[in-house]
């Protein structure tokens, strides 16, 4: 037989719930994060993704195509065999992500730029703020 539950057992339970989330919380954001900005502090997993990004902020936030394949082989893209060139696999996801894609075509077709997202991402990330990573490209 199932025990009866009530409104007041709910309420108990949750607001049980609720204050240990509160000092987990509390407890959370008393930590200090470690202020020793390096590649490491870059997840292994979005170095190369990260630096074409700070590299483009570095240059003001847009570039040619061709300058922007140049920092993507400089940043560990491959590059195609025989004319140099970039090969098109892996830079794809740079530009994915729709609304909230890091880097967009300009509207000349010729540009490549970065989006108003891609500092939050950096700092979510990493816990430093774009301008701190991007001095880790220069």
């Amino acid at each position: 037989m199932r025990k009866k539950v009530t409104t007041d057992m709910l309420v108990d339970k949750l607001q049980a719930q609720y204050d240990g989330m509160g000092l987990t919380l509390r407890e959370l954001g008393s930590l200090q994060p470690s202020k020793n900005l390096s590649l490491d502090s870059i997840p292994e997993w979005g170095r190369r993704r990260f630096e074409v990004w700070c590299r483009i902020y570095n240059e003001g936030g847009s570039v040619s195509f061709d300058r922007f394949k140049e920092i993507c082989i400089k940043a560990g893209y491959s590059t195609a065999d025989g004319d140099g060139g970039l090969k098109t696999k892996g830079i794809g996801g740079l530009f994915s992500g729709g609304k909230n894609a890091r880097i967009q075509w300009g509207a000349n077709g010729s540009d490549v730029f970065l989006t108003g997202s891609v500092k939050g991402y950096v700092e979510a990330w990493t816990g430093f703020t774009m301008d701190e990573v991007a001095g880790l490209f220069k």
